[in-house]
């Protein structure tokens, strides 16, 4: 543990100056891109998603559930597919918001602004963690990195629905550089807390208790706090709410996701998700679905042990926490239908580990991956449903972890301290 991933010659630059150049560099990457590729504003939104409707899950559901959590209802919105707690930190905003419409007709934009804020300081948190755990040797470096995070299609299409995903993997991996750098407790607090919003983040429990030297009471501490802060997170609504009307929302977001798993199972539903069940049946002629979520959980397995084995390694300079997260943050995409391309935010991390070694089969793999997983290919398909039906998402996914583990197992990362 405390492992600290830099350059031995070079002082790094600091964390916050890294990532506030690193975020206004995909920013304008993104905003340059979107008009050489499509020309307006609002033919890039119509081409990013199926629905063309900015902040859709935020404005939408998410809004809409804090607004009933103020209400006698307390039912989760239509499209709602998470915990109550998400819902509950909306809520006060979500309580200004119509404090300023009736006094002031701002509640829109109260809403609008919230989900600004929502998206950017999620990636800040998400670019913050994976730079503390494998810090740039300058600022141009940080800028070209954060040139690629604004062409990489997963976090542009979490930015564009502004979606759980975001401060959920942030979250995760917040609660992972912690833990690398001595704070056992804040770590697994991060996790919990990133658990709450979604289940799984909850993953990265298994980097807590992988064995290393002197870490078991920082282990104990971590995994009590990863989870005493979900279920105080996930607590605070059951005492807000009753019992009775905890359990019945509650019920009902489970109803929803049973559905929606039995129906993107299906040829239809499937054309969107970019999970290893649904790519499966769409690739081959797996009509079980019991096969196809065994190969899928045995990838999960895999890609656990893959986890285990980067944060075991002994090798100088091996980025191992960083490489822990990418290999866990993979395990929904192949074991859990659906996935969307937002539950992908990882794979810039893996394009990151790539960039800073040496090993030429993790660069031609990283290479590929982001050719698959940018904005680029996606104008290049034309439509965002040619796009992920073809499941160029996926496929960058995999080439993703493929190239952080050539990257950790080929013992050819760039010398660092």
């Amino acid at each position: 543990m405390g492992e600290q991933v830099s350059h031995p010659t070079s002082r790094a630059p600091g964390l916050v100056a890294s990532v506030a150049i690193a975020l206004a560099a995909a920013c304008a990457t993104f905003a340059f891109a979107a008009l050489l590729l499509w020309r307006s504003g609002a033919r890039t939104l119509a081409a990013l998603d199926f629905n063309a409707a900015l902040f859709e899950d935020f404005l939408g559901p998410y809004w809409a559930t804090a607004h009933n959590l103020l209400t006698a209802s307390q039912e989760p919105a239509a499209g709602y597919l998470y915990p109550s707690t998400l819902a509950w930190l909306l809520a006060p905003i979500a309580w200004l918001g119509a404090w300023l419409d009736a006094r002031l007709g701002g509640g829109s934009m109260a809403a609008s602004w919230a989900a600004v804020a929502f998206v950017l300081g999620s990636l800040a948190v998400l670019i913050a963690s994976v730079f503390s755990m494998l810090r740039p040797q300058s600022l141009w470096i940080a800028a070209a990195a954060g040139a690629v995070f604004g062409l990489a299609h997963a976090p542009i299409h979490g930015g564009y629905w502004a979606q759980a995903s975001l401060p959920a993997i942030a979250g995760l991996a917040a609660g992972l550089a912690l833990f690398q750098k001595d704070r056992p407790v804040l770590g697994g607090a991060a996790i919990g807390f990133a658990g709450a919003l979604k289940l799984h983040p909850l993953i990265g429990v298994v980097a807590l208790v992988v064995p290393r030297r002197g870490s078991g009471r920082s282990t104990v501490g971590a995994v009590t706090a990863a989870i005493s802060w979900c279920l105080f997170t996930v607590g605070l609504p059951w005492v807000a709410m009753g019992s009775d009307a905890f359990l019945r929302f509650h019920r009902a977001v489970f109803e929803r996701l049973g559905a929606m798993n039995a129906w993107v199972m299906t040829k239809e539903g499937g054309r969107g998700s970019q999970d290893l069940p649904a790519i499966l049946g769409r690739a081959v002629p797996l009509d079980s679905h019991l096969a196809r979520k065994a190969v899928g959980w045995t990838i999960g397995v895999f890609l656990v042990w893959l986890a285990v084995r980067a944060l075991r390694s002994r090798e100088s300079g091996t980025p191992r926490m960083l490489a822990a997260f990418v290999f866990l943050a993979a395990v929904p995409w192949a074991a859990v239908s659906p996935t969307w391309p937002h539950g992908l935010l990882w794979v810039p991390a893996a394009w990151w580990i790539a960039a800073n070694s040496s090993s030429r089969v993790s660069g031609w793999l990283a290479a590929a991956s982001f050719a698959a997983g940018s904005i680029v290919a996606l104008r290049a398909l034309g439509t965002p449903e040619a796009y992920a039906w073809y499941g160029l998402p996926a496929w960058s996914a995999f080439l993703a972890v493929a190239s952080a583990a050539a990257a950790v197992f080929d013992r050819s990362l760039a010398p660092r301290d």
